[in-house]
């Protein structure tokens, strides 16, 4: 059962309107639990922001919708969000700001197995435009105290977060071409000189060669030299994804899925200008409580 109530607020709201704001909290909830990025996209304005429990901010209803709908074709997609307890205040007749507190259970880890049970706080602005309510702001944080994450944070107010590697390129959109096609991840296409895909954990970034006049100018980073770094993704099942794409790769493979030393089972390929890429899975279990914390 979800508790509603109201803060103290000099702003007197009509009766449909409070109702309208009860309910956002709750049918976003049901959205969330049909696991549709469309429809979940719905309730939030075309220009709306949103960030959330990892920190990562979307910008606009598409990007929201983008970056929802792998999530919820994958590890969310027999999760289920429950709303407990919401706390509402109206700052103008046709704006409101919203605390929802939430459960969820049902969330999948790598490796399948089911994660434990989450709960957090969403504080949401909800804007009234043409009669309806819409979420124009949200921050989503979860409330775990045995989070690891907040806890390092808090006991170091320096601590950084890694976001994102751009990989610079002639050609963008041959690169977006050949990731799109790999991860199954869609591209927020920004500008012709610059993609990002975005995942539960970070993003890569492709940037053009035209784009290093703002870094220090073309000899800061060159297309196509890389010979040190190794981009990496966690893929479910790695020798399944080898299957789906070895013809695609064909001249590009570097090694077939092997099992490491450490651990992890490993695809090694090289992208369009020949950065090494390694595809893995953790396969013993040491490797899988190395990467999931059990």
């Amino acid at each position: 059962m979800t508790i509603f109530s109201r803060a103290q607020s000099n702003v007197s709201a009509s009766k449909n309107d409070e109702a309208a704001v009860e309910k956002l909290a709750t049918r976003f909830a049901d959205a969330w639990n049909r696991h549709d990025a469309k429809i979940f996209a719905a309730f939030f304005t075309e220009d709306a922001d949103f960030t959330n429990v990892r920190g990562q901010r979307f910008i606009g209803r598409t990007e929201i919708e983008t970056h929802h709908e792998p999530a919820f074709a994958s590890r969310f997609k027999e999760s289920h969000v429950t709303i407990t307890k919401t706390e509402i205040r109206f700052i103008k007749k046709d704006v409101a700001t919203v605390d929802a507190w939430w459960e969820m259970n049902g969330v999948k880890l790598p490796d399948g197995k089911e994660a434990p049970n989450e709960a957090g706080l969403m504080n949401f602005v909800a804007t009234e435009m043409n009669g309806e309510w819409l979420i124009s702001v949200i921050h989503n944080m979860g409330l775990h105290t045995d989070n690891k994450i907040s806890n390092l944070i808090a006991k170091n107010s320096n601590t950084m977060d890694f976001l994102s590697t751009r990989i610079i390129t002639g050609d963008v959109k041959k690169m977006v071409d050949f990731y799109q096609h790999i991860t199954g991840i869609k591209a927020t296409q920004f500008t012709p000189d610059f993609a990002e895909f975005k995942t539960d954990a970070a993003a890569l970034a492709i940037g053009s060669t035209g784009t290093m006049q703002f870094f220090g100018g073309d000899e800061v980073a060159k297309a196509a030299q890389n010979q040190t770094v190794i981009i990496e993704f966690r893929v479910k099942d790695v020798d399944e994804t080898y299957t789906k794409l070895k013809d695609f790769l064909q001249s590009n493979l570097v090694q077939q899925p092997t099992t490491m030393p450490w651990g992890n089972r490993s695809l090694l390929f090289r992208d369009p200008d020949g950065n090494l890429i390694n595809f893995f899975t953790p396969v013993t279990p040491e490797a899988i409580k190395r990467f999931d914390g059990e």
